[in-house]
């Protein structure tokens, strides 16, 4: 079930500034992570994932990331 970031984010409605302020970056910065030029850090993916996780129990991390 591999899903681009912006899929999953889309998917529900949610804007980079809503996932931003959900994990703790501007949106810049967010964007320039879910665009591939900046990488998240382990507790940035962990944030996501725990975000979405409440959305979708079926979800697991490689889903969204690898």
């Amino acid at each position: 079930m591999k899903m681009k970031l912006s899929d999953l984010r889309t998917r529900y409605k949610l804007t980079q500034q809503d996932m931003a302020k959900a994990i703790g970056l501007s949106q810049p910065l967010y964007a320039m992570k879910e665009g591939g030029k900046r990488k998240f850090t382990p507790d940035e993916m962990t944030k996501i994932f725990t975000f979405f996780k409440k959305r979708n129990a079926k979800l697991n991390m490689q889903d969204i990331f690898f």
